[in-house]
């Protein structure tokens, strides 16, 4: 059973003009719909031992359907791990990574980060992002942020 809604999405009118916004049908599964209200997600990723790793992570709804941005510390285990192994799991969760939904698969990738990006990130996180944000600049570890695309699987 889904949940069906209209989204709003930028979509081009020609070159020569910007974007503009239309409605564009969708439905969303039950579990999508909660993840895409969730303020966390946990992102569970596979170890070379084959072990997996659960972590909560900041994310934000990318362009694309059922895909989100994550943001992450380029050396990160997450990251080294997502280099190695693609797929991926996600599932609701609260700042403490307490599982609040249903896992679903997901394929990661790492991509470059934009100002759109980070954009995303400081309208859904407001004044906590930002705090980090400044203290990622003044600490100079701006140089070492990561952006993680997760796109979940079609079921």
């Amino acid at each position: 059973s889904g949940f069906r809604y209209m989204i709003l999405r930028h979509q081009p009118v020609d070159l020569k003009t910007s974007l503009q916004w239309s409605a564009v049908p969708l439905v969303l599964s039950d579990s999508l719909m909660q993840l895409d209200t969730a303020q966390y997600f946990s992102l569970r990723t596979k170890k070379k031992d084959g072990s997996q790793v659960d972590t909560p992570v900041w994310f934000v709804p990318a362009p694309e359907e059922q895909t989100y941005h994550v943001f992450a510390n380029i050396s990160s285990g997450k990251v080294k791990r997502i280099r190695n192994f693609a797929e991926t799991y996600v599932a609701r969760c609260d700042i403490r990574g307490k599982v609040l939904g249903e896992w679903q698969a997901a394929h990661a990738e790492l991509v470059a980060e934009s100002d759109a990006i980070y954009a995303t990130f400081r309208s859904k996180y407001g004044l906590i992002f930002r705090i980090f944000d400044f203290f990622s600049w003044l600490g100079g570890k701006h140089k070492e942020r990561q952006m993680i695309k997760v796109t979940i699987n079609a079921e």
